[in-house]
């Protein structure tokens, strides 16, 4: 930063009145921009749960085991189904058979064997003792011929109830297990049909939450735009500008001049912004671009700033860092996504 001779080269742009009205008019959206309060946008970002999903999963959440007592319920008749002829109470199935058929039976031979006696009793009194003798014979062979036709009722009228009894048990056992057969398809309906219901609720649902998801992005754009409106327009006429520039005439002067040590000059100026914490320092805010050399380990640069700059109403110290080429833990973004320095911190240690 010592004195040198300097050959110097000033070019000044004359722009037309349009170009300057265009100038302020990127200077008054950038001070409104500036001027412009943070409003938080107060809608929805994401839908919540619709009322059909909300009910869906509630009766998801009711409906676990719904088919639980059906399975139960088929589980015993199963059982039941399986128990074997030999391990059943078959009194309980022979029973029926004998009170049913064989008792009436032997009750009706009892009776007539009977009423047979009564006869040869009545026969018996008009006879002779000899007749009488007779009639004690007839009345024996009754009651044999009694007691033979009940010995063979129930010797063929038990095996017919066994028969019988192991045929009832057989059906009883095959009508259990179609009863849990039934059961168990019961069970399987009850837990379709309450899929089935949670499904339409969920999938109806669903539907009409996307329906309010996109109308809440809609109302989310709506307000970025209006918010981005004014900066969108900045950046169009900043953009506009830049691209004027070297189209209208300009004015070149040249010179010769010795500059003296300018150490103090630029201690001075580094002195003024460190006390100012973050700066805006972003290379796509300056234009003329110099190189001064070396402060504190940094490149120090003086510029001109350009008409975006001017139109975010940034003025003042055109000396100082190139925010791209220092650390990044002395920099950070604003809202636009230019870059600022934290001066203090990169020469002072401080945040």
């Amino acid at each position: 930063m010592g004195g040198k001779s300097k050959k110097k080269t000033t070019t000044k742009y004359t722009p037309p009145s349009w170009v300057e009205d265009a100038s302020k008019q990127a200077i008054g959206i950038g001070r409104r921009i500036g001027q412009k309060q943070f409003r938080e946008y107060e809608g929805e970002r994401v839908a919540g749960l619709s009322e059909n999903e909300r009910t869906g999963m509630q009766m998801a959440r009711q409906n676990v085991g719904i088919g639980q007592p059906y399975f139960n319920k088929a589980e015993q008749y199963a059982e039941r189904g399986t128990e074997s002829w030999a391990d059943a109470d078959q009194s309980r199935f022979i029973n029926p058979y004998i009170k049913g058929a064989l008792d009436p039976a032997a009750r009706e031979l009892r009776e007539e064997g009977a009423r047979g006696i009564q006869d040869i009793e009545s026969q018996a009194a008009s006879m002779d003792a000899f007749s009488g003798r007779r009639s004690a014979l007839a009345k024996q062979d009754v009651g044999e011929n009694t007691f033979q036709s009940l010995e063979r009722l129930y010797g063929q009228g038990y095996a017919q109830a066994y028969e019988f009894g192991a045929q009832t048990f057989g059906a009883e056992r095959a009508r259990d297990m179609e009863a849990a057969g039934r059961f168990s398809q019961l069970g399987g309906q009850v837990i379709d049909a309450s899929q089935t219901d949670i499904s339409t609720l969920m999938t109806t649902g669903a539907t009409d939450r996307s329906v309010r998801q996109a109308m809440e992005d809609f109302n989310w754009q709506q307000f970025v735009e209006e918010r981005d409106w004014d900066f969108r327009q900045l950046m169009g006429v900043v953009s506009a500008l830049e691209g004027t520039k070297g189209s209208y005439s300009t004015k070149q002067t040249s010179k010769t001049e010795v500059k003296t040590d300018n150490t103090a000059e630029v201690v001075g100026a580094i002195a003024q912004i460190v006390s100012a914490a973050y700066m805006s320092s972003d290379v796509r805010l300056k234009d003329n671009i110099v190189f001064l050399g070396w402060f504190m380990g940094q490149k120090l640069y003086s510029w001109t700033w350009n008409a975006l700059a001017t139109s975010l109403g940034i003025t003042g110290h055109a000396i100082g860092v190139i925010a791209q080429e220092v650390r990044d833990d002395c920099v950070v973004a604003d809202e636009f996504g230019l870059l600022k320095v934290n001066y203090r911190k990169l020469f002072g240690g401080q945040s």
